[in-house]
């Protein structure tokens, strides 16, 4: 769950973080793309495990 609220807060600050320069406005894109992408990797990976943890009907009798 740490690397969710991780991946949230680094996108927020790369977003809301003003440069002028080419380059750190590049840099913020890249970097908010990660950080955006790392927060939806670890989501889908709670939702897998808990999936995978959940009872399932038994269906070998």
């Amino acid at each position: 769950m740490s690397g969710v609220f991780l991946g949230l807060i680094l996108g927020v600050v790369a977003l809301v973080t003003e440069h002028t320069s080419p380059f750190w406005i590049t840099f913020d894109v890249i970097l908010s793309v990660m950080t955006f992408g790392f927060a939806a990797a670890n989501i889908v990976g709670l939702a897998v495990v808990k999936h995978r943890r959940s009872p399932r009907a038994d269906h070998s009798s």
